[in-house]
């Protein structure tokens, strides 16, 4: 998702505990990766490409963030200063700062889940503050400089220079999967959830998509819909983006839009990457690994895919060798 600060959110992930039932088919493609990373991390929980595609952020169960430089596969530097395993991270579209949150270690509903603000350059550790419980999604505005976070029950914004809380929305029992800007307003996919002791138990038929004032907090809109494609791209539309003409995808774990190109990337429960065109609503290929994928991310052109499996290995594929998939990229 894409121009107007969008495509911080786009990146990152939309794991929604959700199957739909169907079936399609057309010809697949399958093609290969070009290169493996290893991390230090046995469990790497969030991955990220940087604006400009040349960088690639993960972080993960060893408390430290690495970053790779996309073309050569080398590892540029690693941040240390989490007490606890990362949970999630993102980069600023100018490149300036990180940002990366780690599981609190008091639980699901703790507070004291600590969010590190970082300077890329200089890898400094510029502040360090509460912004617990469980970090759902992080979220840059479009010049960088201030970051939304979305979790449990609340939408936290905090400016990025000074590590201050600017504004705290409520959003009673319900999990902000993403919060994203749309210009100065934010915009938060929803699912309800009842509690169960510690755990949360999601209603995963009832998802609520709401826009909020990005200064006073105040509600302005909401969508609600029993059927998880239908607010999918209702999501999508709300930041001008239209997906309408893929078909429903069946058993789809995970989805990103690559922003500069009409691909869309759908993480099947059959371990299986479809790549679409949005704009035609047509497979044009697929990718497949022989472990598990548990999380994928896509840089802004489409070309370059970085997956994590079971194996906890980063894999990064390079699509430039697909010809439906190069003819597509930068072409929105």
């Amino acid at each position: 998702m894409y121009s107007h600060g969008i495509r911080r959110y786009s990146r990152s992930e939309f794991l929604l505990s959700v199957l739909i039932i169907g079936t399609f088919s057309s010809a697949e493609i399958f093609a290969q990766t070009t290169r493996t990373l290893s991390s230090q991390s046995e469990a790497i929980s969030s991955l990220e490409f940087s604006n400009s595609g040349k960088y690639l952020i993960a972080g993960g169960s060893s408390k430290t963030i690495e970053v790779w430089e996309v073309a050569s596969g080398e590892k540029l530097k690693e941040l240390k200063g989490h007490k606890d395993a990362i949970w999630k991270v993102t980069v600023s579209s100018n490149e300036r700062f990180i940002v990366s949150t780690a599981m609190a270690k008091g639980g699901l509903f703790s507070a004291s889940a600590a969010m590190n603000i970082w300077h890329f350059d200089s890898s400094a550790l510029l502040h360090s503050v509460s912004a617990g419980p469980l970090v759902y999604s992080l979220t840059f505005n479009e010049d960088g400089s201030a970051i939304a976070v979305g979790t449990v029950d609340k939408i936290q914004i905090f400016f990025v220079e000074s590590g201050a809380k600017s504004a705290e929305i409520k959003t009673s029992k319900m999990i902000n999967y993403y919060a994203a800007y749309n210009k100065e307003n934010l915009v938060s996919l929803l699912i309800p959830y009842d509690k169960a002791g510690k755990s949360i138990i999601p209603r995963s038929n009832n998802f609520t998509i709401k826009t909020f004032n990005g200064i006073t907090g105040s509600e302005l809109t909401s969508f609600a819909s029993p059927d998880f494609w239908e607010m999918f791209v209702k999501f999508y539309e709300i930041f001008g983006v239209d997906i309408s003409a893929l078909p429903p995808q069946t058993e789809m774990l995970l989805g990103n839009k690559a922003e500069s190109a009409n691909l869309f990337f759908v993480l099947k429960a059959d371990n299986l990457i479809e790549i679409w065109d949005s704009s035609e609503g047509v497979k044009i290929a697929t990718l497949k690994r022989g472990f598990a994928i548990r999380n994928m991310v896509v840089e802004n052109s489409g070309r370059y895919l970085a997956t994590v499996g079971d194996n906890n290995l980063i894999s990064l594929w390079d699509l430039a060798s697909v010809p439906e998939v190069a003819s597509r990229m930068a072409a929105k």
